[in-house]
């Protein structure tokens, strides 16, 4: 299989956001032309070359093999991966280069954040892949798709030791002693300081941030807390017992598992997350880029990536197809489900620049 890799990236987890403070600097153009609009879902793409800016390490390679192989053999096309998402995006999208014709693997909030930048781009057909996908409505958006589901969820690095059964337990150092790690950034780590707190799952948005704060404060005067900045050294902190609970994303804790790294891990409480894919702004093969997306999208090609990736299938259908030994570790298992509190895209949409600034200076203090 050809292959052309631009531009090699940072190894990291599907959450990223520290690239989300640059993202709101630049207001982008106008979009770039494409080739035929409409190709059928399973005609030839022979000439074709779908440039698709994404993320390297496991990510990556799950792609490879998962989807983007897959997806040539059966259509002709070759696939271009830039895996340096997204660290030179809005230099590129201010000098109006072009980047790929379509990103995949970002969370659904930053790329609703670039889609206000105009940097990912709308279009008609995207949307009626969602309703066509089964999408949540509740994801529905002309610019961003939502692909995959996965979970902030608690996780132990002793599956045998006792296990917190909600934040407030975590919060709990003389039951369930030992360092805590979380996220180092406010989303995500707000709302658990303030489920922790007591604050029900129907009344935590809008976040009361002063509360999450004094909640953080109170658990770092309590023990040693150490922030990770990526899902690689989430796991790490875990499997050296450098932490003894953490906030884990759940497809990595899958990934562990596939490492022959066991964890404890409890989806109550779990903050749900979408990962998403978007055309970027100045596409030049809009054709072969949403036909890219409609196989990522397909039943099989789901429950296959979700398999080795922990991440969710997005659509229903493709949820039977899932291997028995990985629907307990699906975000979107019913059972899951009942245990989970959606993330508030929306409202990191509009908070997440100050907030950010807020946390940076609150991680300095002493």
């Amino acid at each position: 299989m050809q292959r052309e890799i631009r531009q090699s990236g940072k190894i990291r987890g599907v959450v990223l956001l520290s690239g989300l403070v640059l993202a709101l600097g630049i207001v982008g153009g106008g979009c770039g032309s494409s080739n035929s609009e409409s190709i059928g879902q399973s005609g030839s793409l022979a000439g074709h070359t779908i440039h698709v800016l994404t993320y390297s390490g496991s990510y990556l390679e799950a792609l490879e093999r998962d989807v983007i192989k897959p997806f040539e053999e059966q259509t002709g096309a070759k696939v271009a991966v830039d895996d340096s998402c997204c660290e030179k995006l809005q230099a590129a999208m201010a000098a109006h280069q072009y980047v790929g014709d379509v990103t995949v693997g970002n969370d659904y909030g930053p790329n609703l954040l670039y889609a206000d930048q105009g940097w990912v781009v709308p279009d008609r057909q995207l949307l009626q892949l969602e309703k066509d996908s089964g999408v949540p409505k509740s994801y529905w958006n002309p610019a961003v798709l939502a692909t995959q589901i996965y979970a902030w969820v608690i996780a132990s690095s002793d599956p045998g030791a006792p296990m917190p059964q909600s934040w407030s337990e975590f919060w709990d150092v003389q039951r369930f002693p030992g360092a805590r790690g979380l996220f180092g950034y406010p989303s995500g780590t707000l709302e658990v300081a303030l489920l922790a707190d007591g604050v029900p799952p129907v009344s935590l948005y809008p976040l009361d941030v002063d509360r999450a704060f004094q909640k953080l404060t109170e658990l770092r005067n309590m023990t040693k807390v150490l922030f990770f900045q990526s899902g690689a050294q989430q796991i790490n902190l875990l499997a050296t017992q450098e932490v003894k609970y953490s906030l884990a994303f759940i497809n990595r804790v899958v990934l562990a598992q596939n490492q022959g790294i066991d964890l404890g891990v409890t989806f109550n409480q779990g903050l749900s997350v979408a990962t998403s894919a978007s055309l970027l702004r100045g596409v030049k093969d809009k054709a072969g880029g949403l036909a890219f997306l409609r196989f990522m999208m397909q039943p099989a090609v789901q429950a296959r990536f979700g398999a080795l990736t922990g991440l969710a299938p997005v659509n229903p259908k493709a949820q039977p197809l899932l291997p028995p030994s990985r629907r307990s570790l699906m975000a979107t298992s019913p059972k899951n489900l009942t245990k989970e509190i959606p993330f508030d895209d929306q409202y990191w949409r509009k908070n997440l620049l100050p907030l950010n600034k807020r946390f940076i200076a609150w991680l300095a203090q002493p």
